[in-house]
């Protein structure tokens, strides 16, 4: 994948990416393959919208959050080009579904570029994301566990991370990585409030 430094708006790549599916269903491989080149943070926003959108008849957190998992570790040890296991690229999901899952992410990224601009580039660029995937491979791991409500946050949390790399904006960055320290309380609230719940049915 693509490491350099050009722009990419986060609306117009999921234009882009979303006119690459075509028939009624996709694999994670077709999706992973429509970033062509594009870097890893492109990728990881692309893989995080899945998981943060509920999508009917598929387990989207676990599935997409198990795909950052491994993303993660292959970051930390630098590689380029995200590779899937067979079994995982095989797995299908609606186009429709998937579609519409792009199609309602789009406006809100949209408004969120506006505000977005190149600033504290020591955070902000692609040499981050190395430092970054640890963090990347907690708030994956939070978004595939079966918490209620629990991958909201840290999907939000890679989210911002995501986008401040593409946008070159070290202040997203920073609130994403406060962002991932907070899901890791919101989280923790969500299961013991989950397990309180289930021991007084």
């Amino acid at each position: 994948m693509r490491t350099d430094t050009e722009f990419i708006a986060a609306s117009a790549l999921l234009d882009d990416v979303g006119r690459r599916f075509h028939g009624d269903s996709v694999s994670v491989s077709e999706v992973t393959a429509a970033l062509g080149d594009r870097g890893p943070a492109a990728a990881l926003l692309l893989l995080t919208l899945p998981g943060l959108v509920p999508l009917p008849g598929v387990p989207a957190g676990m599935l997409f959050g198990s795909i950052i998992v491994l993303m993660s570790m292959q970051m930390m040890a630098g590689r380029e080009a995200l590779w899937l296991p067979g079994w995982l690229g095989r797995r299908r999901i609606g186009r429709g579904l998937l579609l519409a899952c792009l199609d309602g992410a789009r406006r809100p990224l949209a408004r969120l570029e506006r505000w977005m601009r190149p600033r504290w580039s020591t955070l902000a660029g692609v040499h981050m994301l190395r430092p970054l995937s640890p963090l990347v491979f907690f708030m994956g791991l939070l978004i595939a566990l079966p918490i209620p409500f629990g991958n909201v946050a840290p999907a939000l949390a890679l989210i911002a991370v995501s986008l401040g790399v593409l946008t070159r904006d070290g202040v997203a960055v920073g609130a994403g990585v406060v962002m991932a320290g907070l899901s890791v309380l919101v989280c923790i609230g969500l299961a013991a409030a989950g397990l309180s719940l289930a021991q007084n049915l």
